[in-house]
């Protein structure tokens, strides 16, 4: 919103679909800055919000919220993995066997970042999995289902997109994996698949935690996830 505004922008349209509810908190801090820009900073935000919605911890919330959000804004910037949907740059086990995944940063013609296109560098991908590790520390003291879950999705998005990013090195030019790299690639490929169905084990949760109702939502993004989890057995079967 501060970019928005330093550009001399005036108003700020969105299309608020059904699960516009589990972006609440992000909304509302798009609703803040948006007539504030130069306001309180994202903690004292965090800080306001948890103490308006009663949470007995708003320090330790505003903790979490200053770690999670960066990991979150990265994966999800990247379109990981809901840009598997869009066909482009195309299904990363194939791209991985062809030796066609691209490289840490890019974005395919400035218009397609996934998997990683906002990751630049091996170091950030090491901090995604290590802070969506701490985040979820926080989460668990601070006991709400709605942000363990959260994390949870998270966490197992980074920790996929750190194991691909790892069997992209092992690999780079794609086809079968050296025998003295078999092992590592072997770990790496379970790592990808933990990563994935941790998310999709936790999108429904995060939901009806939200929600309070059974979950009508995230049944496609669990079902983009199964789709990626399917395609694995063949890369493997064809690369170790």
């Amino acid at each position: 919103m501060t970019e928005f505004a330093s550009k001399g922008l005036s108003g700020v349209m969105g299309y608020a679909t059904p699960r516009v509810g589990l972006a609440r908190f992000n909304v509302e801090a798009a609703a803040e800055w948006s007539w504030n820009p130069d306001g309180r900073n994202t903690r004292e935000f965090a800080r306001s919000w948890a103490v308006r919605e009663g949470l007995a911890r708003p320090e330790l919330f505003a903790d979490w919220a200053e770690v999670l959000g960066p990991v979150a804004w990265t994966v999800y910037g990247s379109e990981w993995p809901v840009g598997m949907r869009r066909g482009q740059p195309g299904q990363v086990m194939e791209l991985l066997r062809a030796g066609k995944l691209p490289p840490l940063g890019e974005v395919l013609w400035g218009i397609y970042p996934a998997p990683w296109g906002e990751v630049h560098s091996e170091e950030e991908m090491t901090a995604l999995v290590g802070d969506s590790s701490a985040a979820l520390h926080l989460a668990l003291q601070l006991g709400d289902p709605r942000f363990i879950e959260e994390t949870r999705v998270v966490q197992g998005y980074a920790q996929s997109l750190a194991a691909l990013h790892a069997l992209k090195l092992l690999a780079p030019d794609g086809g079968a994996f050296v025998p003295g790299d078999r092992s590592r690639a072997a770990e790496q490929f379970v790592a990808y698949e933990a990563g994935l169905r941790q998310a999709a084990h936790a999108l429904p949760r995060w939901e009806r935690a939200v929600t309070g109702r059974p979950p009508e939502f995230t049944a496609d993004s669990v079902a983009l996830l199964d789709e990626l989890i399917a395609a694995i057995r063949p890369a493997v079967e064809a690369m170790l």
